[in-house]
């Protein structure tokens, strides 16, 4: 599967924007560049993904947080410690419900719903996935329209205070209709109809699930629940792949006895990556210590430092360095076929050295690479359809447009047409002001 337009309502700071990813000759694009000012909202369209990802757990994480909670009260029942309030605080950040996802995403001051629209293809078929949300971020519509028989046609729709709708063709038995039913009237609005057949594969024989619910709508949930995205802020990280070692830490952590074929392709990897990459690296291999309950495993870089050789553990390297080997095992799931989305892929690491790195990547890509970025560097690799501007006009108004509609030729010079303001889509400083700003600070000074 891949996506093909988005299409964002009163979502967080954009009003109203609609992105295809589909090229001037129908072709879906494997690659996506996001550039813009600060605060053009770059990141919201990383959200907007990384959200969609997200709500397809919130079930199974609500079990889990469950689990989890229940074990903390036991070993506790003793003691004078009353765990409820920092298990709550837990709950909000497992995404234990849709409303947790969506937290504070209306556009503050707009009148309408929050409507996100997600185009797609799959098995050749193009249909959309859609979800509504009210001012308050209550889940008020979930819609899918894709191929029901032979032609298209809404699988279903899902509208507070309504009958839910489920096509027909859906769900073959009878049995197992009356029991998603059954889970609708108690789960949905709290959790998306997929989310509950998602859950409802992970909790039952998959293979009877198989059989008995419209395959596209499976590897819809399937496709979404392999996204990967990476996005950071001031106060915290979140990262999703599905090439973690065994669904621990790329760095550091412990793995079963029988995960020591994955550690291996996984340092195979890495050594790869990283020598071509870092020219003072000899080696970079995992350090592991093996007891009985299972394999514990640290990354080592061997690499020359004064004149000699020494080992050091990845978590003494730089931020820039240890956040090149967070997003490679994303970019290994682009290359296998997955949607990823990462937010500020330059962050910290070299213009040449992520330049050098997608180039050489970019033609092996299966999945969808989407990406927002600041390194002008990156465009001058790309091919301009793959690069996108996000531009605020006067009105505050956001658009986005791929470069491909400016007619560039082979012979120009992307990045720097960009850094004059063909394109829009950069910040204007106000000199004067800067100036005024600084005999402020003058004067300040003096007193």
């Amino acid at each position: 599967m891949k996506i093909i337009n988005i299409e964002l309502d009163n979502f967080r700071s954009i009003k109203h924007l609609s992105m295809s990813l589909k090229s001037s000759i129908n072709r879906i694009k494997n690659v996506v560049a996001v550039y813009g000012e600060n605060g053009a909202g770059k990141s919201t369209i990383i959200d907007s993904f990384k959200n969609l990802c997200l709500s397809i757990r919130t079930l199974d994480n609500l079990e889990d947080f469950i689990k989890i909670r229940e074990q903390i009260i036991e070993q506790n029942k003793n003691s004078e410690f009353d765990p409820s309030i920092i298990l709550e605080h837990s709950k909000s950040s497992m995404f234990t419900n849709i409303l947790d996802v969506f937290k504070n995403s209306h556009t503050i001051d707009a009148g309408s719903k929050t409507i996100i629209k997600y185009s797609f293809s799959l098995d050749g078929k193009q249909g959309y996935y859609q979800l509504v949300f009210s001012k308050s971020n209550e889940l008020l519509e979930e819609k899918m329209y894709h191929t029901i028989t032979r032609n298209r046609g809404i699988l279903f729709d899902l509208r507070k205070e309504k009958k839910p709708f489920l096509s027909s063709k859906i769900i073959k038995d009878k049995n197992l209709k009356e029991e998603i039913f059954n889970r609708v009237n108690r789960y949905w609005g709290q959790h998306t109809l997929l989310a509950i057949i998602s859950n409802e594969m992970k909790n039952n024989n998959s293979q009877f699930i198989r059989k008995n619910i419209k395959s596209n709508i499976l590897s819809f949930i399937e496709s979404i629940a392999r996204m990967s995205f990476y996005q950071h802020s001031v106060s915290s990280e979140m990262i999703v792949s599905s090439q973690k070692i065994q669904g621990l830490s790329i760095e550091k952590g412990r793995i079963p006895n029988s995960g020591r074929p994955h550690l291996k392709i996984i340092e195979n990897i890495l050594n790869t990556f990283i020598q071509s990459s870092y020219s003072d690296v000899l080696k970079v291999f995992y350090e592991t210590a093996k007891s009985n309950k299972g394999i514990q495993y640290r990354l080592i870089f061997r690499k020359r430092v004064g004149g000699k050789v020494v080992d050091v553990p990845v978590q003494l390297e730089s931020g820039g360095t240890r956040r090149l080997i967070r997003i490679l095992p994303l970019l290994i799931d682009a290359i296998q076929g997955h949607i990823v989305v990462i937010d500020e892929i330059d962050n910290g690491i070299h213009d040449l050295l992520i330049s050098q790195i997608l180039k050489a990547i970019s033609k092996s890509i299966k999945g969808q690479l989407i990406f927002t970025t600041h390194n002008t560097q990156l465009m001058n690799t790309m091919n301009s359809s793959n690069v996108y501007v996000l531009n605020i006009n006067r009105n505050g108004d956001k658009e986005i447009y791929s470069l491909d509609e400016f007619g560039i030729r082979s012979t120009n010079n992307m990045a720097k047409m960009y850094l004059e303001g063909k394109f829009d889509g950069i910040p204007y400083p106000d000199k004067e002001s800067m100036e005024i700003m600084m005999e402020e600070l003058a004067r300040y000074d003096e007193n």
